[in-house]
């Protein structure tokens, strides 16, 4: 069995999910986003990632591909309703047709949630 680490990186396929790791995961995301389509990207973090500047990095990497950026780093470990309606609404309200959730399942999961909430009739 081969081990994969972050500086081999890649790209691994699911259904409906493409999970992208690796030095160059970030421009290999924001390709495929831009080929879809997308022009405004809701960058998702925690203001743990954001006062560490690892949310400042994924913005400039998500503009650096031509795309525009907008953050929300109000999610917490442990998101609520109230947490995923209001990435929601970030979503709908700074216009955005893709997302990009950077730290750990936080952010992760409740940016999936308010995805789905946000590209259905509440």
């Amino acid at each position: 069995d081969e081990v994969l680490s972050a500086d081999q990186g890649g790209v691994m396929q699911f259904p409906e999910q493409t999970v992208y790791y690796g030095r160059k995961a970030l421009y290999e995301l924001t390709c495929a986003v831009r080929a879809d389509g997308a022009k405004r990207v809701l960058v998702v973090s925690d203001r743990g990632l954001a006062e560490a500047g690892v949310v400042d990095s994924v913005e400039a990497g998500v503009e650096a591909n031509g795309l525009q950026a907008r953050v929300y780093t109000d999610s917490r470990p442990n998101p609520t309703i109230d947490d995923v309606l209001n990435i929601a609404d970030a979503l709908l309200d700074k216009q955005c047709d893709a997302c990009v959730a950077v730290g750990g399942g936080g952010p992760m999961d409740a940016a999936k949630v308010a995805l789905a909430v946000a590209t259905h009739a509440r």
